[in-house]
């Protein structure tokens, strides 16, 4: 960890210095606005490597070309499925980029789970690793996918695998390879369109589903506002000064107003 010897109050009034007056942006908006402050900073680090904010920024860019070539449109539905990794972030930050609303999915469900999740969410896109959690989702979901994409009524299109083991994916998955190749397919200046075009931070961002502890799961749609909102709210309660580093397991991950964080496996 970081040592300082600023108090708790001293920490949180850095942070609201930062930000003396609230300016509603987009996921994508402010995270480009943070690489200008933290360009060379390592933001994500994982066990054997770290990965910068400038890093993440045109990995970012770089995937958004590549789902506009694959045809997400504004306001599309696009499901995670993955482990802790900095493509998730990548993803989550290009699908803001282009407009589409991420669906974030734990890695501890089960088939019959996800299967709920990705009809009642309306899911369009599905991207997941081919092994998560030690389950092995690509060849539990196939018969999954094959049966939504032949269901007329269903809007989902597409799935893409990110292989994690020797063994080829499913071939009703799109390869990870090739759908990144796809953004060579498409210039820069489309995906600056589609961001102006679809910049509205009370627009939807994310559809993240409850435990239905109380019943079936229920997916709550964020605005952009509401998620940048909570990760601020969060940083002042704790007092998290520039330079933090700490400990990150959850699966849906935002960084928003901190600079470091330490991705960890799943247990």
């Amino acid at each position: 960890m970081l040592e300082t010897c600023l108090s708790v109050e001293q920490r949180r009034e850095a942070l609201k210095s930062a930000y003396p007056k609230w300016e509603k942006r987009t996921i994508a908006a402010h995270f480009e606005r943070q690489c200008q402050h933290y360009r060379d900073y390592p933001l994500i680090m994982m066990p054997e490597y770290t990965v910068t904010y400038e890093e993440i920024w045109k990995r970012s860019r770089r995937y958004a070309k590549a789902m506009i070539h694959l045809g997400v449109q504004p306001d599309d539905h696009v499901a995670i499925l993955m482990e802790n990794d900095p493509d998730y972030i990548a993803l989550f930050i290009a699908s803001s980029m282009i407009g589409a609303i991420v669906v974030p999915l734990n890695t501890q469900l089960q088939k019959e789970e996800l299967t709920y999740m990705l009809r009642q969410s309306d899911t369009n896109w599905l991207f997941l690793h081919q092994v998560a959690n030690k389950q092995e989702h690509a060849e539990s979901l196939k018969s999954v996918i094959a049966t939504l994409q032949g269901d007329a009524e269903s809007p989902f299109k597409q799935a893409v695998c990110i292989p994690m083991k020797k063994e080829e994916a499913p071939a009703i998955y799109q390869d990870w390879n090739h759908f990144v190749k796809g953004a060579e397919a498409v210039e820069n200046a489309v995906v600056d369109q589609r961001m102006q075009e679809t910049n509205d931070p009370d627009s939807c961002a994310a559809i993240i589903y409850t435990s239905g502890s109380t019943g079936l799961p229920k997916g709550v749609m964020l605005t952009d506002d509401m998620m940048l909102r909570s990760g601020f709210a969060t940083c002042c309660t704790r007092a998290y000064e520039t330079g933090r580093e700490f400990m990150h397991r959850c699966r849906c991950i935002m960084f928003i107003f901190y600079k470091k964080v330490y991705l960890q496996p799943p247990f």
